[in-house]
This record gives C-alpha cells, structure tokens and sequence, in this order.
C-alpha cells in the first residue's frame, strides 16, 4: 500500500501528507532553523507587554527608513530609540514622535494660556494629552515648514494661536508624508498633541505626534503606486495616478 500524496505548500511538488513539505523544501527549512538557531521562547506566544513592544518596534522600523531616504543631519537610529521608549513608557502600542517646538518667542501669551489649560486636564494614570493641529507649508526659500496650533480655549475654534514649529530638520524629513491639502491642513491619520509648556521666561512647548508611522505606510504605498501606472506606460494610467 502506497502513501497518499499531496501538494507541497510551498514549491507545489508532491509532499508525503496534508500541509508537509516535500523532500527538497523540509531539507531547506531544516538548513534555516539551524543557521537561525531560533530559541523555544520564540515560537511562544507573546505577553500583551511584549506585543505591545513588538508593535512599536515595526512602527520604528518604517519611521527610521523614511529618515534615512529623507538624509537626516542627525542621528536617526537614536532619535527613533528614544521614541520607542517614550511610547512605550506612555502605555501605547504605536510609535509616537515627541519633539520641542523652536519658534515660540512670538507666541509666549498664547503658551502660557495652553499651561494653564494643561493644568485643568484630568491626566489620571497618564500624562497631559492637549489636542492640536497641524499646519504644513514652505517657507520663502521653499524649505518646508511645519506649524503647530492649539486652541487656547478647547472647542472654540475662535481661540485657535500658533504655538510654534518643528525644527527644520524635523520638518524635512516630515513634509512628504503629511499629505497637506494646499491650504496646509494636515489630514488623518496624523494627529499632535501638546505634553507640556515648559519654563518661566521664555516658555517652551513639547509636542507628541501619532499616526506618524502609518502616514509613512501611505505614502509609501502611494508611491508604489504611481511607479507601476508610470512603468505600465499607460497615459490613462500615469494620469490616474497622478
């Protein structure tokens, strides 16, 4: 009595029995779990701890490619370390990008009415979470800029003041992936908040940003997109696409 066969899932040749491989393809993945020597605990399910870790640790990946294609002037592998740390520590499961606004010596009236907003914030077991908004543009020689706002008020859009900037070099590697309508609003999933107002005279302001790693996914795949519509040669599609 023969041996029933099946299909190897991988290359498609005949295998010895449901979902196994066949000869060629059980040898290979033999040669690569012994090269890669991977531990038990590997296979193992994961705490919500570790998978919170782990989450955030794919978000750094896709955060750190985007630096490096933009040529940050700083070091980007530390920059993102310590972003992994903050969002871990904040109790998140995404990666969220803090940063220190420059620029704010002329908005210090409207900071110190932001600290005093910040302090009616319940934080409970988190910390201040200020909602702000987003205003990307370029400056006079077309260097991108990247503005925060805040209502001083919260739900009166009439109280909305500028608060200040990102850093330029922050701003660069940042504009691509916004996405800003022309008038310079920056759309989900993008979103800011305000940590903190910090100091006495001048003031400074510390800001967090989330949905950064998923509007690099979006524009990644954007591109991706209009790559193939240009490489079909296609006018339809290389119009479509654009």
């Amino acid at each position: 009595m023969t041996d029933s066969l099946t299909t190897c899932p991988l290359c498609g040749a005949d295998a010895p029995g449901v979902l196994a491989l066949c000869d060629s393809c059980d040898e290979r993945a033999a040669m690569d779990a012994e090269a890669f020597d991977a531990p038990a605990s590997f296979y193992a399910a994961v705490s919500p701890e570790e998978a919170r870790a782990l989450a955030i640790a794919e978000d750094a990946a896709v955060v750190l490619d985007q630096m490096r294609r933009a040529g940050v002037p700083f070091d980007a592998a530390a920059r993102v370390s310590e972003a992994e740390e903050y969002s871990y520590l904040l109790g998140g499961s995404t990666l969220a990008l803090p940063f220190d606004l420059v620029h704010v010596g002329p908005y210090q009236t409207a900071l110190g009415r932001i600290a005093d907003a910040l302090d009616a914030v319940p934080t409970y077991t988190g910390p201040h979470l200020y909602p702000a908004t987003i205003h990307a543009t370029r400056g006079p020689s077309g260097r991108p800029v990247v503005v925060l706002l805040a209502e001083t008020t919260l739900g009166e859009p009439s109280t909305l003041r500028t608060l200040g900037q990102l850093p330029d070099e922050d701003a660069g590697w940042l504009a691509p992936v916004l996405d800003a309508t022309p008038s310079g609003r920056v759309p989900r999933p993008v979103r800011a908040f305000v940590t903190a107002v910090t100091g006495e005279g001048p003031l400074g302001c510390r800001v967090v940003l989330a949905g950064v790693p998923d509007a690099c996914r979006d524009a990644e795949a954007e591109e991706a997109r209009r790559q193939r519509a240009y490489e079909s040669g296609s006018r339809t599609a290389v119009e479509a696409a654009m």
